[in-house]
């Protein structure tokens, strides 16, 4: 099967439809890997072959680029086998900005760059044009949203190498156990439904005048919980976001809070499943 497999990929001018291999897999890569990524930032669409002696050329992104899973690089190994074909290149970038010297940098493929290692194959590759270390994490995190999805925290990790911001936000995210877009929503001062686009595009930024209270809320959220056990992940959510919102009120008291749930702590698993009963339970909690 390996050797089947090696002589398929090595073979740049297998005809499909009258048509190369190499240029069946340039447009499949424009249609659905590359559609995000400006035009301008594209070399020549030419699939390049990284021989096994030169695997040591790729390098891999500390803090950017997210770690490789064994058993997704296995399932990539397993899916490489049974189709006998390589049917997409690795993306990568030449870039000199970071080590003062060019390097070539996996932007998305991973996976499947350690899976053809794994497999002793060639790698087929892409490289393109990147000049800043702005449009590098923009780049890393378009291509991987269109492969193996990325979640918020992969976001967060990536943009923490340009944003300071970002840094907090994955700081507080380990400290407090709250989801990612509720403390968003704490330190920028916007809505947890708008913090998913905000995070991924780096346009995240805290708002500085109001911390003092941001961490005040986290304080607060960290005294409730010491109250009552955490329910389930959307519950939880649904809890936070609510109470959030109350603390922000002006006539909010935390004291009179506090009192009403160790009181009631036990109807909270039954309001948190709609949300407008929930918003009474906590404004009556501060009357």
């Amino acid at each position: 099967m390996k050797t089947q497999m090696k002589k398929v990929i090595k073979t740049k001018k297998v005809e499909t439809r009258g048509r190369k291999k190499k240029e069946i897999i340039s447009e499949s890569l424009v249609k659905n890997v590359l559609n995000d990524l400006p035009a301008t930032r594209l070399k020549k669409l030419v699939i390049q072959w990284l021989q096994p002696k030169d695997y040591g050329m790729f390098h891999k992104i500390a803090g950017i680029n997210r770690e490789t899973t064994g058993s997704h690089v296995t399932t990539m190994v397993k899916n490489l086998q049974w189709m006998n074909i390589c049917i997409r290149p690795v993306i990568v970038a030449k870039i000199n900005f970071l080590d003062k010297k060019p390097v070539h940098y996996i932007i998305d493929g991973q996976h499947l760059f350690e899976g053809l290692i794994r497999l002793n194959e060639p790698v087929p590759y892409l490289t393109i044009n990147i000049s800043s270390l702005e449009e590098l994490v923009e780049s890393i995190a378009m291509v991987n949203s269109c492969s193996k999805r990325w979640t918020l925290n992969d976001y967060v990790l990536a943009w923490t190498a340009v944003y300071p911001d970002y840094k907090t936000l994955q700081k507080a995210v380990k400290i407090h156990d709250i989801e990612i877009t509720t403390l968003a929503g704490i330190y920028g001062n916007i809505s947890p439904r708008t913090a998913v686009d905000i995070i991924k595009s780096g346009k995240f930024q805290i708002d500085r005048p109001n911390l003092k209270k941001a961490h005040k809320i986290l304080d607060n959220i960290g005294d409730v919980f010491k109250v009552i056990p955490r329910m389930d992940r959307w519950s939880n959510r649904r809890f936070v976001d609510a109470a959030v919102e109350v603390m922000k009120l002006s006539e909010y008291n935390h004291t009179k809070m506090m009192s009403y749930i160790k009181t009631h702590k036990t109807s909270l698993s039954f309001v948190t499943q709609s949300p407008d009963e929930l918003q009474k339970f906590l404004k009556e909690a501060i009357k």
